[in-house]
């Protein structure tokens, strides 16, 4: 005799709920207030000018909290970024054009990684850790070193010779 039993139903997925106005609000505040502190401790490895370092953390911060919570929360990466440089010897429009480039270097990064490898939150395939390493890490970088630089030429607070 067949087996007359009906098969569960394939779980339905749920969409992802979004954020409130609250959440997203707190988000950034709270992301500008780590990137600004994880900035600080790096700016300890500053050598040629006080606000450029070979070391930046808050890059990879800043493409994790993109990746991992969404692009809502981008101002959060400007503020910390514009609250840093605004506080050293840039002036405001060069924290700002600053602010405004390692923003983009975040979403450019983020944009990729997720164009790249999709929905996947492991490194198992070797297009993942392409995306990651070089489309993230190089050329995102260059977005924020390019912007980063033309600032500071153009702010006035430093000169191409040095």
């Amino acid at each position: 005799m067949p087996d007359r039993r009906v098969p569960p139903a394939a779980p339905v997925p749920v969409p992802p709920r979004a954020p409130r106005l609250w959440q997203t609000i707190g988000g950034n505040v709270a992301l500008a207030a780590v990137y600004l502190a994880a900035a600080k401790v790096s700016l300890a490895a500053a050598t040629e000018h006080r606000v450029v370092s070979s070391l930046w953390p808050p890059s990879g911060l800043a493409v994790f909290v993109l990746l991992r919570y969404g692009t809502q929360f981008w101002p959060g990466i400007a503020i910390g970024a514009f609250l840093l440089n605004a506080s050293s010897d840039v002036t405001p429009v060069g924290a700002g054009m600053i602010a405004i480039g390692d923003m983009l270097e975040a979403v450019v990064a983020a944009h990729l990684i997720r164009r790249v490898a999709g929905q996947r939150r492991s490194l198992t395939r070797v297009e993942d850790v392409f995306a990651l390493t070089f489309l993230a890490g190089g050329v995102a970088t260059l977005v924020a070193a390019t912007i980063g630089v033309a600032a500071l030429v153009l702010s006035g607070s430093t000169s191409l010779a040095s």
